[in-house]
């Protein structure tokens, strides 16, 4: 919930600094159709607030004003996961991972556990991710890579929740330099 307020309200303020970390960093909410889909969801949500609460408010006014609080909060958490796309990258470093789906998801992956880097397979809509995959990325949009782990791990997702996983898949805004970067830290190192 903090960070709901935080990213949705906050966050606005705060000029995008570059990362002071080791490693390079990559965006992946550029070529993402989440911009269009918060600002779908946000119009969609405001005027079912609207009606909702002018329709509860005739029944009982306490009943309308949570549901109105309710839609509001909605609202900021989804303008929360695009703000937090925005502003936790993806970062590699010479050791470790990080992948990132916004506010929901920080998955550090040791480079040692990495059995390979691959073109992901393309995932329908509707087809339900299988056991051990875990999907960094909104389903609307084109995964591109996928990460094979040598021994599978536990990852901890949106409220705590824990899954264990072997397959991580995911996207970036700028495959092609990903790529470069990716080849280069494996030469680099011998794993």
């Amino acid at each position: 919930m903090r960070n709901t307020f935080y990213y949705s309200l906050f966050v606005w303020f705060k000029k995008k600094a570059p990362p002071q970390l080791r490693g390079s960093v990559y965006t992946y909410h550029r070529g993402s159709q989440l911009k269009l889909l918060v600002i779908f969801f946000t119009i969609l949500i405001g005027v079912e607030a609207a009606l909702m609460h002018f329709l509860l408010s005739r029944w009982n006014d306490i009943v309308a004003w949570i549901v109105l609080v309710l839609n509001v909060y909605s609202i900021l958490y989804i303008i929360a996961l695009y703000q937090s796309s925005r502003h936790l990258l993806h970062l590699l470093s010479k050791d470790t991972f990080y992948i990132r789906m916004g506010m929901q998801s920080t998955i550090a992956i040791s480079l040692d556990n990495i059995e390979c880097l691959r073109k992901a397979r393309q995932i329908d809509l509707v087809d339900k991710a299988e056991e051990g995959v875990y999907l960094s990325f909104m389903r609307f949009d084109t995964p591109q890579f996928e990460i094979v782990l040598k021994k599978p791990m536990q990852i901890n997702i949106l409220y705590g929740v824990q899954r264990t996983v072997s397959v991580i898949i995911f996207r970036v805004d700028d495959p092609q330099l990903f790529q470069r970067e990716w080849d280069k830290l494996r030469e680099g190192e011998s794993w």
